[in-house]
């Protein structure tokens, strides 16, 4: 997650940087009781004060390609999850 300047964030906990997207993963799909944990963030934050997510805020195109590569990174780690824990 670090390498995309992704991270995890839930309630009044600081973000996550140094988790990594499986553990991450873990910790989301054990979470039994997501109220308790009043909200989640899992992403990446864009500030228009740094040039680099400036120039991706101003794009969409590339707007749409960050947000897909993240979000299938989540979904990759996910689904591996999910095979590590079904296979017998």
């Amino acid at each position: 997650m670090a390498a995309n300047a992704g991270f995890i964030q839930h309630a009044e906990h600081e973000p996550a940087t140094d988790v990594q997207p499986e553990r991450a993963v873990e910790w989301l799909l054990n979470l039994r009781n997501a109220a308790a944990a009043g909200w989640v963030f899992v992403g990446r934050w864009l500030f228009l004060d740094k040039p680099a997510d400036a120039t991706i805020l101003g794009d969409r195109a590339k707007l749409a390609t960050v947000v897909g590569r993240n979000l299938s990174h989540a979904l990759s780690a996910v689904a591996q999850h999910v095979r590590e824990r079904t296979v017998t």
